[in-house]
């Protein structure tokens, strides 16, 4: 007996209605047709409370500080700009509730919280739009596929929401909250566009202004591009018609582009406090917006691709909250048949998506395997979702054509959800992190009025100091220098300019003939070391002599540095005494009396993962400092102080 095909692809209220003999069917499908409009905000809620209790109280680490201080004072953020994703966090941080770092990150759990919304309703409507063959005689087959797309729906949904890359863009400050939610608008659109019947050039044109959004807040949606362009001469088929058409929507993508971009240039050249590449020119605004100052990570061979990729594969099952218990090798399997089963249902009933989906996600393998940073994680998010989709057409495949094995998938697809759910919790749960925010608090107030601080820690001082200076007003009379970015970066003595005037004229010439030679290799690849050596020198050695009239201090990492002979030694007679938490610089003749220090009384309270990276890099930096003054008490005969300062390296979390 053959099946007869009927398309599902009218709305929900319209789907196969019960054939004779299904009458007993049609109470349990009344009621799962009121349940599947509801899932999607039903859903939303469940998963944005669940994120509410893992949200970060205050600011993280890295690049989260240096956001914060972005959008408070509406500046220009590290390559690529992300421009959208700062207009959103300026008009979020004018919301009068809680502190700005709270704000920022309850905008950044929205925003994905909004994505699950989306993506239960991208699924969902899928579904209903899919290609259907009916068995005559079965009479529960009518009621298998509305409970097939309920439960795919509401599966594909919490595998994606609760993956750990993706949940954790929710709980602090960081521009990929924003990206998940762009991702999956785009999928919509994309939907929408696909099966559009009228006014086809609109629908089109919605999506080619979602996908544009994508670029405004992140250059990695360069990964959707391949699988775009097969889906639309797919639905248009390669002809002249079809490419001018293309030309006109790529000059609506191109628009928002130079809107949201353009608008660097304007905020650059308003000259704020915080402007990273002050892209105030075209030439400028390229350089900073093709993210070129981090080619040095890209590509870098297929040995780099392979570690990268083994490195993915190593932490994909760490999605799923495998990681901490047992081996990977049972989900590699079973993430492994479930691709594949998920592929072939999905390429026999949706061949063209299917195809979309396997471009995005080898292209977004291909490109994030190709950049060897220490967090590349949400550089897959994409991936990761077309893994969740996968698993939505699994277990779709199997309520329709297996009834027999449905509950058994049904109930390995709840158990993985629930490893999920209750490993994955605790993995990104930033309810306690406060460390960041305290350190560079205390340590900033430690200082004494005026004082300038050199320092290579963006991830746990230099980036928590951007915001509790710029959006909490905290001891914004001290300077900190970036060794790092001043060393390497053109537009980095513009901005010290407008953080630091007084500085900036000390320097004088120095400063504005080190601004020349490093925008000539910055910008230009001119490299000179006859000219670059010298006139770094020059600026670092004057901001050193700044120790006559302004008190300066180095980082503990900068200490090492000199140590190691990696950077160049203070003048003579410049001596290191060990302060509260950095390293202070004075003249031998005052360094050789005894200076007294108080000893921290500001409470450092660590939260999260205390093996993270930056957790221990901090309990690193204060251990060194705290070491480096109690061995200074006990040289000065002040046992009891050297007691106390040992103590407080004894306090540290282990």
């Amino acid at each position: 007996m053959h099946p007869v095909s009927i398309a599902c692809s009218v709305g929900p209220s319209q789907y196969i209605r019960p054939m004779t003999g299904t009458e007993k069917w049609s109470r349990p499908m009344a009621l799962i047709d009121k349940l599947e409009g509801h899932v999607p905000w039903v859903m939303a809620i469940l998963v944005g409370t669940l994120y509410f209790f893992t949200m970060g109280p205050t600011v993280g680490h890295t690049d989260a500080g240096e956001l914060s201080a972005v959008a408070y004072s509406f500046g220009v953020a590290h390559p690529t700009g992300y421009p959208l994703f700062t207009l959103l966090g300026w008009l979020f941080t004018r919301i009068p509730i809680g502190s700005v770092a709270w704000r920022l990150n309850f905008m950044c759990l929205l925003l994905v919280t909004a994505s699950v919304y989306a993506w239960a309703r991208f699924l969902r409507e899928f579904f209903i739009q899919m290609r259907t063959s009916v068995k005559k005689g079965d009479s529960s087959y009518a009621i298998r596929i509305k409970l097939a797309n309920l439960l795919a729906t509401i599966v594909g949904t919490s595998m994606l929401c609760f993956g750990r890359t993706w949940w954790t863009q929710a709980t602090g400050t960081e521009v990929y909250a924003l990206q998940c939610l762009l991702l999956v608008l785009m999928l919509w659109a994309l939907l929408r566009a696909w099966w559009a019947k009228e006014s086809i050039f609109l629908r089109w044109g919605i999506f080619i202004v979602a996908l544009a959004m994508c670029f405004t807040n992140h250059l990695t949606a360069i990964v959707l591009l391949p699988g775009v362009l097969y889906i639309y001469f797919a639905r248009f088929k390669f002809s002249v018609a079809s490419i001018k058409q293309g030309l006109g929507l790529a000059g609506i993508g191109l628009g928002v582009l130079v809107l949201f971009y353009g608008m660097l240039m304007l905020v650059a050249q308003s000259n704020p406090a915080y402007n990273w590449g002050n892209p105030e020119d075209w030439t400028r605004l390229w350089h900073h917006i093709s993210g070129r100052q981090f080619s040095v990570y890209m590509f870098l061979g297929p040995k780099a691709f392979g570690v990268n990729l083994v490195g993915y594969l190593n932490r994909l099952p760490n999605e799923l909250g495998w990681d901490l218990i047992w081996p990977k090798i049972p989900i590699w399997i079973g993430l492994g048949l479930m691709v594949f089963q998920g592929t072939s249902y999905a390429f026999e009933r949706r061949r063209e998506w299917t195809i979309f989906f396997a471009l995005g996600f080898f292209s977004n393998i291909f490109w994030g395997a190709n950049y060897s940073i220490k967090d590349p994680e949400p550089y897959f998010l994409f991936s990761f979702l077309v893994i969740a989709f996968l698993g939505a057409m699994l277990l779709r495949w199997a309520w329709i054509g297996y009834k027999k094995f449905a509950p058994y998938f049904t109930g390995a697809f709840l158990i993985v959800i629930g490893f999920q759910i209750f490993w994955n919790f605790g993995a990104v749960n930033q309810q306690g992190v406060r460390q960041y925010e305290d350190y560079a608090r205390a340590a900033l107030e430690s200082l004494p009025p005026d004082a300038i601080v050199i320092s290579k820690t963006w991830d746990v001082f230099i980036g928590p100091a951007c915001y509790v200076q710029a959006c909490e007003g905290v001891r914004k009379d001290v300077t900190v220098v970036d060794y790092s970015l001043l060393h390497d970066r053109h537009w980095y003595a513009t901005q010290l300019r407008a953080q630091d005037p007084k500085l900036a004229t000390a320097l004088g010439v120095k400063l504005d003939d080190w601004d020349k030679a490093v925008s000539d290799f910055d910008l230009r690849g001119k490299v000179n070391p006859a000219i670059l050596q010298p006139r770094f020198d020059a600026v670092y050695n004057g901001i050193l002599s700044q120790l006559a009239t302004r008190p300066v201090f180095i980082g503990p990492e900068i200490f090492d540095a000199i140590t190691r002979k990696e950077i160049s030694t203070p003048p003579n007679g410049v001596l290191p005494v060990p302060d509260a938490f950095f390293i202070r610089l004075q003249v031998a003749d005052v360094a050789q009396v005894y200076q007294p220090v108080s000893l921290p009384t500001t409470e450092i309270h660590f939260g999260g993962d205390l093996e993270e990276y930056e957790s221990k890099l901090l309990r690193q930096q204060l251990t060194q400092v705290w070491t480096m003054r109690a061995d200074y008490e006990e040289r000065g005969g002040h046992a009891t102080e050297a007691a106390a300062w040992r103590k407080k390296v004894a306090d540290l979390p282990k």
